[in-house]
Protein backbone atom coordinates (compact mmCIF):
# COMPACT_ATOMS: atom_id res chain seq x y z
CA UNK A 1 0.00 0.00 0.00
CA UNK A 2 0.95 3.76 -0.55
CA UNK A 3 2.73 5.66 2.54
CA UNK A 4 -0.34 7.64 2.92
CA UNK A 5 -2.59 4.54 2.97
CA UNK A 6 -0.73 2.82 5.22
CA UNK A 7 -0.49 5.52 7.82
CA UNK A 8 -4.28 6.13 7.37
CA UNK A 9 -5.09 2.48 8.24
CA UNK A 10 -2.75 2.47 10.99
CA UNK A 11 -4.02 5.55 12.40
CA UNK A 12 -7.46 3.93 11.82
CA UNK A 13 -6.21 1.25 14.23
CA UNK A 14 -4.28 2.89 16.61
CA UNK A 15 -7.80 4.56 17.39
CA UNK A 16 -9.30 1.54 18.00
CA UNK A 17 -6.85 -0.20 20.14
CA UNK A 18 -6.94 3.15 22.00
CA UNK A 19 -10.57 2.77 22.58
CA UNK A 20 -9.94 -0.98 23.43
CA UNK A 21 -6.96 -0.39 25.77
CA UNK A 22 -9.48 2.85 27.64
CA UNK A 23 -11.81 -0.29 28.19
CA UNK A 24 -9.16 -2.60 29.77
CA UNK A 25 -9.24 -4.98 26.58
CA UNK A 26 -6.39 -6.44 25.14
CA UNK A 27 -7.15 -8.50 21.79
CA UNK A 28 -4.42 -10.10 21.56
CA UNK A 29 -4.51 -11.48 18.17
CA UNK A 30 -4.14 -8.21 15.85
CA UNK A 31 -2.88 -8.97 12.07
CA UNK A 32 -4.35 -8.48 8.31
CA UNK A 33 -6.76 -11.28 8.67
CA UNK A 34 -8.88 -9.26 11.77
CA UNK A 35 -8.64 -5.79 9.73
CA UNK A 36 -11.81 -5.59 7.51
CA UNK A 37 -12.54 -2.76 5.55
CA UNK A 38 -16.39 -2.13 5.00
CA UNK A 39 -17.17 0.36 2.57
CA UNK A 40 -13.95 2.19 2.63
CA UNK A 41 -13.85 2.09 7.17
CA UNK A 42 -11.06 0.32 8.81
CA UNK A 43 -12.50 -2.07 11.89
CA UNK A 44 -10.74 -4.65 14.05
CA UNK A 45 -12.39 -7.91 13.82
CA UNK A 46 -12.39 -11.43 16.05
CA UNK A 47 -11.94 -11.01 19.60
CA UNK A 48 -12.14 -14.77 19.98
CA UNK A 49 -9.06 -14.52 22.37
CA UNK A 50 -8.92 -10.69 23.72
CA UNK A 51 -8.68 -9.96 27.43
CA UNK A 52 -10.61 -7.72 29.64
CA UNK A 53 -8.07 -6.95 31.72
CA UNK A 54 -10.75 -5.91 34.63
CA UNK A 55 -12.16 -9.28 34.81
CA UNK A 56 -10.77 -11.87 37.19
CA UNK A 57 -9.71 -15.38 35.64
CA UNK A 58 -8.60 -18.42 37.86
CA UNK A 59 -7.94 -20.42 34.62
CA UNK A 60 -5.42 -19.50 32.06
CA UNK A 61 -7.35 -20.44 28.66
CA UNK A 62 -5.84 -18.69 25.44
CA UNK A 63 -2.94 -17.49 27.47
CA UNK A 64 -0.36 -18.93 24.93
CA UNK A 65 -2.13 -18.16 21.96
CA UNK A 66 -1.84 -15.57 18.95
CA UNK A 67 -0.76 -15.68 15.35
CA UNK A 68 3.15 -16.40 14.99
CA UNK A 69 4.74 -13.22 12.54
CA UNK A 70 1.80 -11.28 14.45
CA UNK A 71 1.56 -12.07 18.00
CA UNK A 72 4.10 -10.13 20.93
CA UNK A 73 6.66 -12.85 21.57
CA UNK A 74 5.60 -12.68 25.46
CA UNK A 75 2.54 -14.15 24.76
CA UNK A 76 3.91 -17.56 23.92
CA UNK A 77 5.59 -17.61 27.25
CA UNK A 78 2.36 -17.40 29.04
CA UNK A 79 2.52 -13.66 30.70
CA UNK A 80 -0.30 -11.98 31.54
CA UNK A 81 -1.79 -10.01 28.62
CA UNK A 82 -0.84 -6.22 28.37
CA UNK A 83 -1.56 -3.33 25.63
CA UNK A 84 2.04 -3.41 24.65
CA UNK A 85 0.95 -6.73 22.96
CA UNK A 86 -1.08 -4.96 20.87
CA UNK A 87 1.30 -2.40 20.18
CA UNK A 88 4.03 -4.76 18.88
CA UNK A 89 0.87 -6.19 16.76
CA UNK A 90 0.48 -2.94 15.50
CA UNK A 91 3.89 -2.40 14.91
CA UNK A 92 3.66 -5.72 12.19
CA UNK A 93 1.13 -4.63 10.36
CA UNK A 94 2.62 -1.34 9.97
CA UNK A 95 5.63 -3.24 7.93
CA UNK A 96 3.07 -5.65 6.25
CA UNK A 97 0.81 -2.30 5.01
CA UNK A 98 3.89 -1.00 3.89
CA UNK A 99 6.12 -4.16 2.57
CA UNK A 100 3.75 -7.13 1.84
CA UNK A 101 6.33 -8.77 4.98
CA UNK A 102 6.63 -9.16 8.54
CA UNK A 103 10.30 -8.29 8.70
CA UNK A 104 10.77 -4.82 9.60
CA UNK A 105 14.51 -5.05 7.49
CA UNK A 106 12.01 -4.66 4.10
CA UNK A 107 11.31 -1.30 5.19
CA UNK A 108 13.36 1.37 3.92
CA UNK A 109 11.52 4.94 5.06
CA UNK A 110 13.88 5.89 8.24
CA UNK A 111 11.26 7.34 10.30
CA UNK A 112 8.92 4.61 9.58
CA UNK A 113 11.40 2.07 10.30
CA UNK A 114 12.36 3.77 13.65
CA UNK A 115 8.55 3.86 14.65
CA UNK A 116 8.33 -0.22 13.65
CA UNK A 117 11.42 -0.28 15.28
CA UNK A 118 10.09 1.31 18.76
CA UNK A 119 6.77 -1.19 18.54
CA UNK A 120 8.63 -3.96 17.87
CA UNK A 121 11.09 -4.33 21.00
CA UNK A 122 11.46 -7.44 22.78
CA UNK A 123 11.14 -5.96 26.58
CA UNK A 124 7.14 -4.88 25.98
CA UNK A 125 8.59 -2.06 28.60
CA UNK A 126 10.49 -0.60 25.90
CA UNK A 127 7.66 -0.34 23.72
CA UNK A 128 5.32 3.40 22.96
CA UNK A 129 1.80 3.25 24.42
CA UNK A 130 -0.86 3.39 21.71
CA UNK A 131 -1.28 7.56 22.49
CA UNK A 132 2.77 7.71 21.83
CA UNK A 133 2.69 5.56 18.75
CA UNK A 134 -0.70 7.77 17.39
CA UNK A 135 1.28 10.87 17.61
CA UNK A 136 4.02 9.71 15.85
CA UNK A 137 2.18 8.62 12.83
CA UNK A 138 0.28 11.71 12.94
CA UNK A 139 3.61 13.60 12.55
CA UNK A 140 5.35 10.95 10.15
CA UNK A 141 6.63 12.29 7.23
CA UNK A 142 4.51 11.27 3.75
Amino acid sequence: MSIVESRDIGLTLAAGLAELHGAEIVHRDLKPRNILSLEGDWKIADFGISKNLSRVVTQKTFQQYGTKGYAAPEQFDGVAAKPSADVYSLGKILVFLLSGQTDVDHISFPAWRQLIQRCIETDPGQRPDIAEVTETLQNIPI
